[in-house]
């Protein structure tokens, strides 16, 4: 699904558009997971910047069933 191009904000976008999430849905998610207080806007903001974390893309892509694979190059 994911190419190796992809950067944690089309990661993001693309599992938002498959699941229909929107900012909101997805700061209310990170924060019950990480007991951190998140916004809409600020996560809007991260992702804008490319400052997403790894852990929070792991929180978000783990909940609807994805999993991000680090693979050596042969």
């Amino acid at each position: 699904m994911f190419n190796n191009l992809m950067n944690s904000r089309q990661m993001l976008k693309t599992i938002m558009a498959q699941k229909a999430l929107t900012y909101e849905k997805l700061a209310e998610l990170l924060t019950a997971k990480t007991g951190r207080k998140y916004t809409a806007t600020a996560l809007s903001g991260k992702l804008y910047r490319g400052m997403l974390r790894y852990d929070e893309l792991y929180i978000i892509a783990n909940e609807f069933g994805y999993k991000i694979k680090l693979e050596k190059e042969i």
